[in-house]
């Protein structure tokens, strides 16, 4: 897998909202932007706007608009295809860090496989 620059945005949205460690963060990164490497460009723009908005000083329902935004482009399935490329199934004990986020990111998921 070839590395990626990790956008900062990454970081703060999977270790802020389902506790991800800076490792997992990264590898999940590199695991995306092999799966889904055209979404990755935009993605990759919209995470820039997240901690842009922390270090500008934005009112708040800014920042939250701007992660609401991200959120629409980071899709569930999209997110579950990355942990699955990161921590294959069918192929023996998956890694507990990449099934214990895929747990709590799937907590946050409704019915209809959008962001609750």
């Amino acid at each position: 897998m070839m590395p990626h620059t990790v956008p900062e945005g990454w970081a703060m949205l999977l270790s802020g909202l389902w506790d991800a460690s800076p490792h997992v963060c990264r590898e999940l990164w590199g695991a995306y932007c092999t799966v889904h490497p055209t979404q990755a460009a935009t993605l990759s723009y919209h995470l820039g706007l997240i901690p842009e908005a922390i270090w500008t000083d934005l009112p708040s329902a800014a920042l939250w608009e701007r992660c609401r935004r991200t959120l629409e482009l980071l899709t569930p399935h999209d997110l579950l295809a990355a942990t699955l490329a990161l921590s294959p199934e069918g192929r023996g004990r998956r890694r507990r860090d990449v099934v214990q986020l895929e747990e709590a990111m799937l907590g946050r998921v409704g019915p209809t496989g959008v962001w609750k």
